[in-house]
């Protein structure tokens, strides 16, 4: 089974992380390295990463692992996520 979404996160980028803040729990790293922990969920994982400056640009969840994609300072990258422990397990910087 697999979910995407895609969306302009801008708009939205205040609201989640603020429900990130509120729903506590969610581990913040400086740098996204296999093994940072984002979450589980796809508010966890977007406040995550709204939260250091990333937009998401796409997020897809399938039954083995999270795909995403996110944007900073037109670092574009695709990360890799376990959805069991929501630890980063494969980074790659993507050219646009």
């Amino acid at each position: 089974m697999t979910r995407t979404v895609r969306s302009a996160i801008g708009r939205n980028t205040l609201a989640l992380t603020l429900a990130a803040s509120l729903a506590g729990g969610v581990a913040l790293a400086a740098d996204l390295v296999p093994g940072t922990q984002l979450g589980t969920s796809a508010l966890e994982i977007v406040s995550a990463l709204a939260a250091q400056g990333y937009e998401v640009m796409e997020y897809e969840h399938e039954t083995d692992e999270i795909e995403v994609e996110a944007v900073k300072d037109g670092q574009h990258l695709k990360l890799e996520i376990d959805p069991t422990n929501g630890e980063i397990t494969k980074v790659k910087a993507r050219n646009r």
